[in-house]
């Protein structure tokens, strides 16, 4: 009798840890909705107008506009840097949303992709939850574990570098994070509970084909963990365990071959290492080399790979620390060795990645942002820690310690949010603001696609000048201009010589240019317009007035659009009528014995009908342009094969 009445309360105490869940989930979805602003934002048709947002809907749109013409997903981009491969290096995040979205006609795939980013987002609760309980499936606390790690895996994302990311736009990276973790608790469940075999095989699969898509750091997260759980369990690996591993592992390189395959292909265009010593050199908060930031990112106001400063943040981040610790050291010395074994080792390598890892090799990978998994396996093993305690004869002077170091870091979590959600801090902008949109609108009225406009993209050495938008990567598309300039103030792509920033034109200070050069780049690059915020910028091209007619034709207390009085021409020699769009290039009255046109070549171009191409230098590029021998009156170029 005793047993029945067992079953019911346990039954009921099931259904309560679920209302909890969905309770999390509730409140979770409500803040993710009121940090978009408007919150139609969350499936209107407007871009999200906040930092690498931008590049987001510059490579979807790219990306549409290449598999609409020939059904490819990277091609040839003529928007930007006078030409490069696009979708190939550049756009390694998402790319299951990217993917929907491309398949949805017009403006609805903006709708469907930032509703699918959206909802991966808030579903970050379930992921956490159901994590809890396939690592711990076996332990009477299992119910009480997976509801902590749901609650501590939500407050981790709200209260540090997660919710950051959000806002910034570096979406990929977090979910993955949530999304790698969890494919590991299928993973350690297809292992050691045979009970549900089947089901663990199609959830498993289904699991290891979506994480790739999610971001290309996923491989580093993830693939040590999977080393370690097989290690740890070799004894449980039967043949159909590793045919299954094996199915998930191949199904997951077919599907995310497509996108990459055109990665591996373009690698050599990468100058992320370059980047990384730049910005390394100007010490930005994304990098550090210096010995002590563990001391100084969870003890003092410092702040590393993060978007806003508060000392209360590092409470919950110093709390989950401790009693992570504590946890694993539980499960160690209890009857969870081999989890303990698992959770502390994944542990130890995030800890060192994220804090050591900017003294080695990887330092290009920006290892603060591991702090993110760091966090959340920390969280994982306090939630064991807490779930333990709760089922066992403790102390009470333990169980208090326990709770009160729990309680202080709720207690600085409150503290963090109300400083931040309710200060209306960080907010996720959709729609362009009227100065944005007033630069637009002289764009599509004042400049013709006959030439290209120089944009003075903006980040962090002047800050962001657009109301915290890369205006580069929207007025493209919206405008079909080419642009030299963007699509963000930093790309990792070799053809980004073609660059102007804050000041910079062409890896240099615009100051240092005499009109002469200047003259020579506009000529060059077929420049007929300008936009720009910088004084040396502005400057400098009034300087210009010397060669051309320079006619400011809108200015603000902050920008200035010029046009540049020179005669448009897309030939550096021959002469003929171009026009350039999604991988084509459309060339007819074409004359002379050879032409040299004012596009990067790249590997891959094709021509209609078959001519004789080849590369050539041109000035200080490191980029060569397309030249032709006995070219044709009409043909077409673009990326093929």
């Amino acid at each position: 009798m005793e047993h029945v009445k067992k079953i019911p309360d346990l039954v009921c105490k099931a259904r309560l840890v679920w209302l909890a869940v969905v309770v999390i989930f509730g409140i979770h979805i409500l803040g993710l909705g009121r940090i978009h602003k408007p919150v139609e934002g969350i499936w209107n048709a407007d871009p999200i107008v906040e930092k690498d947002w931008c590049l987001h809907f510059h490579h979807l749109q790219s990306q549409a506009e290449f598999w609409q013409t020939d059904g490819r997903l990277w091609g040839y981009n003529p928007y930007f840097m006078a030409g490069y491969p696009s979708n190939t290096i550049q756009d390694l995040s998402i790319k299951f949303f990217q993917a929907l979205a491309v398949l949805t006609p017009g403006n609805e795939r903006i709708r469907v992709f930032k509703l699918f980013v959206f909802l991966f987002t808030a579903s970050l609760p379930w992921m956490a939850f159901v994590a809890g309980r396939n690592f711990f499936w076996d332990t009477q606390a299992r119910q009480l574990i997976a509801l902590t790690f749901a609650l501590l895996g939500t407050a981790c994302w709200w209260n540090s570098l997660a919710r950051e990311m959000y806002f910034y736009g570096m979406v990929g990276f977090q979910v993955t994070c949530y999304f790698a973790l969890l494919t590991a608790s299928v993973l350690y469940r297809l292992l050691t509970d045979h009970s549900r075999s089947k089901r663990n095989v199609v959830v498993w699969i289904a699991c290891a084909t979506l994480l790739p898509s999610l971001h290309l750091m996923w491989a580093v997260i993830f693939v040590p963990i999977v080393a370690l759980i097989l290690v740890t369990h070799r004894k449980s690996c039967t043949r159909a365990t590793l045919v299954a591993i094996g199915m998930g592992a191949l199904v997951s390189a077919a599907v995310n071959w497509p996108w990459l395959g055109p990665f591996l292909a373009h690698l050599e265009n990468s100058v992320t290492e370059q980047l990384i010593a730049e910005r390394m050199n100007r010490q930005e908060p994304f990098f550090s080399a210096d010995p002590l930031t563990f001391f100084k990112d969870y003890c003092t106001s410092d702040i590393y790979f993060a978007f806003r400063t508060s000392l209360w943040e590092k409470g919950l981040r110093l709390g989950v620390l401790l009693l992570g610790v504590a946890g694993v050291c539980t499960m160690y010395r209890g009857f969870h060795t081999a989890r303990g074994l698992i959770i502390g080792a994944v542990i130890g390598l995030l800890f060192c990645m994220t804090y050591w890892g900017s003294f080695s090799p990887i330092k290009g990978w920006q290892p603060m942002r591991f702090k993110i998994a760091l966090d959340l396996w920390l969280a994982l093993a306090t939630s064991y820690l807490i779930g333990q305690v709760a089922m066992t004869r403790c102390s009470r002077l333990y169980k208090t310690l326990l709770g009160s170091c729990l309680g202080l870091s709720l207690a600085c979590l409150v503290v963090n949010l109300v400083q931040t959600e309710l200060q209306e801090k960080m907010r996720v902008r959709s729609g362009l603001s009227p100065v944005n949109q007033e630069l637009v609108t002289w764009a599509q009225q004042n400049t013709s696609p006959d030439a290209r406009i120089l944009f003075e993209e903006s980040g962090d050495e002047t800050r962001f000048q657009y109301n915290g938008a890369f205006l580069s990567s929207i007025l493209a598309h919206v405008t079909h201009r080419q642009l030299i300039g963007g699509p963000s103030p930093y790309y990792n792509d070799r053809h980004h010589f073609a660059n102007f920033r804050s000041g910079k034109l062409f890896g240099r200070d615009i100051a240092t240019y005499s009109p002469s050069q200047l003259q020579s780049y506009c000529e060059r690059y077929n420049i007929g317009y300008v936009i720009m915020f910088h004084p040396r910028s502005v400057q400098a091209f009034r300087n210009l007035g010397e060669r051309y007619p320079v006619k400011f034709s809108y200015q603000t207390k902050r920008f200035s659009c010029v046009e540049l009085g020179r005669q448009s021409n897309w030939f550096i020699t021959g002469k003929g009528h171009l026009e350039a769009k999604s991988n084509r290039i459309e060339c007819w009255d074409v004359e002379g014995n050879e032409v040299v046109l004012k596009y990067h070549w790249v590997r891959h171009l094709v021509s209609h009908p078959e001519l004789r191409m080849e590369p050539l230098r041109v000035g200080d590029d490191p980029i060569p342009f397309i030249k032709i021998r006995n070219p044709p009156r009409q043909f077409t170029l673009r990326v093929g094969g």
